[in-house]
C-alpha cells in the first residue's frame, strides 16, 4: 500500500486524495486482518464493501469503489496481480444534487455583512460547490467572465450553481 500512495503521490494527486485513498485501502485491510491485497476476491471486497458501505453516501460509495479499482489496477499493471477483482464491483449512481448547509436568507444576510471579498467567498462555497481549499485557490485570473471559474484545473459550470441566492 505504502508504494502506491507513493505512486499517487508523484502522479501529482493532491495529498488530501492521497490521504484519503490510503483510509480506504486501511478500513479494508482492517476488515481482513490476515489477508493479503494479492489473494483478495471479488466476494471479499463486495462483502466489505456492502457492511462498511452501507450506511455511506452514493458519493462515498462512488469514491471508495474509485479508490479499490485504482489500487487493484496498480497491482495488476505493475504484475502484483494477475487479475483485478474491482473490474466486476457496479458503478454507482450518484443523484445531483446540492448541498444546502444553511439557509438562503442567512447566507444573504452573512454576505451583505461581510467585506465583498469575504462576501464573494462565502457565494463560491453556496453557490458553486466550492470546497475550502478550492475558495482559497480563487484569483481574479481564475474567472473567464461567461458561464465558468476554473479552480485547481477543475471547471464549476455555472448552469449547475444554485440561483436561489439574490444578494
Amino acid at each position: 500500500m505504502r508504494d502506491y500512495l507513493a505512486h499517487r503521490r508523484f502522479a501529482g494527486q493532491a495529498a488530501g486524495t492521497v490521504r484519503i485513498n490510503g483510509d480506504y485501502l486501511r478500513r479494508l485491510a482492517e476488515r481482513y486482518p490476515d489477508g493479503d491485497p494479492l489473494t483478495i476476491t471479488f466476494e471479499e471486497l463486495m462483502a466489505w464493501m456492502g457492511d462498511t458501505g452501507a450506511g455511506w453516501l452514493p458519493e462515498t460509495r462512488k469514491q471508495a469503489r474509485s479508490v479499490l479499482r485504482t489500487f487493484f489496477g496498480w497491482l495488476q499493471l505493475n504484475e502484483y496481480r494477475a487479475d483485478n477483482p474491482t473490474l466486476r464491483i457496479p458503478a454507482v449512481k450518484v443523484p445531483q444534487t446540492f448541498a444546502r448547509p444553511i439557509p438562503d436568507d442567512i447566507i444573504r444576510t452573512t454576505v451583505a455583512a461581510e467585506p465583498a471579498d469575504t462576501g464573494l467567498m462565502i457565494l463560491l462555497g453556496a453557490t458553486a460547490g466550492l470546497r475550502c481549499a478550492e475558495i482559497a485557490a480563487v484569483h481574479a485570473d481564475n474567472w473567464d467572465g461567461r458561464f465558468s471559474l476554473t479552480s485547481s484545473g477543475r471547471v464549476t459550470n455555472t448552469a449547475r450553481w444554485r440561483s436561489s441566492i439574490r444578494c
